[in-house]
């Protein structure tokens, strides 16, 4: 059995609290999620809306009606800010709604943030706040993009970024900043963090060389003519899925590409 993902642990802790729908509008920053839908075999259920702002509103609903705890799904970005109203339904109403977001990097999305938080977390009732931040100083999802739909390689100076001390930069401001370099300590990591008096941005380092995701759709000659800009071939990984969109008659790709950076 493969080892379960991070996107695993998130499904089965919303089954754990006995969450049997999640009300989502897909996006790419949530791509990891839905594939776990798929092998969670649809539990809890993915109820898909129209629109973003539909998905909190739905999960809203739900909550005022059943006197459960909702849960809506969006991507970064616009799919995150559209969730407010619906959240700020919930609020005003004192229902228990849960969003979760998937996001892009810290440095694109601004680490300046962390001065806004520190200007005013002291006068929140509640003051944790846990930014985690997942370290392998590149754009992984933009390698997935090129792989994707360009049919590309990295192309490094387009994606790889200074390595900047995040923890370091949070502890002067103040905050309480916690660094994992070993996925057994993250458990310790969230506890310290859900029990602070204080936000606390998380710094959890990813192993260099970990592969990426690749497109499902690619056949193995396809991969095999796939070159970095050094000649080097890629490793290859194997996948048994299949595109929906293959016409009768053809076979499943059997390998894919899985990145080397």
């Amino acid at each position: 059995m493969a080892a379960q993902k991070v996107s695993d642990y998130l499904l089965q802790r919303l089954r754990d609290w006995g969450v049997d729908h999640v009300f989502a509008f897909p996006g790419d920053g949530i791509n990891g999620i839905l594939a776990a839908w798929a092998r969670a075999g649809d539990d809890p259920m993915f109820v898909q809306s129209r629109h973003e702002e539909m998905s909190a509103f739905e999960a809203v609903g739900y909550a005022k009606f059943t006197g459960r705890v909702g849960v809506c799904m969006a991507t970064s970005g616009p799919g995150a800010i559209h969730l407010l109203n619906g959240l700020y339904d919930a609020k005003l109403d004192h229902v228990p709604v849960v969003a979760v977001v998937g996001d892009g990097a810290m440095q694109m999305n601004g680490m300046a943030e962390l001065i806004t938080i520190k200007h005013y977390w002291q006068q929140w009732s509640d003051p944790r706040l846990i930014i985690a931040v997942l370290h392998n100083n590149e754009l992984n999802q933009v390698t997935w993009e090129l792989r994707a739909m360009e049919g590309s390689p990295k192309f490094a100076k387009s994606q790889t970024l200074p390595d900047v001390d995040f923890a370091g930069f949070a502890a002067r401001l103040g905050l309480q900043a916690i660094t994992v370099t070993d996925p057994d300590d993250l458990g310790a990591a969230w506890d310290q963090a859900l029990a602070a008096d204080r936000p606390s941005p998380r710094r959890a380092h990813r192993p260099e060389r970990a592969p990426h995701p690749t497109p499902c759709h690619l056949r193995t000659d396809e991969g095999r003519r796939r070159v970095d800009p050094q000649g080097r071939r890629e490793r290859l990984g194997r996948h048994h899925g299949r595109r929906q969109d293959q016409g009768p008659g053809v076979p499943a790709p059997r390998e894919v590409l899985r990145g080397t950076n």
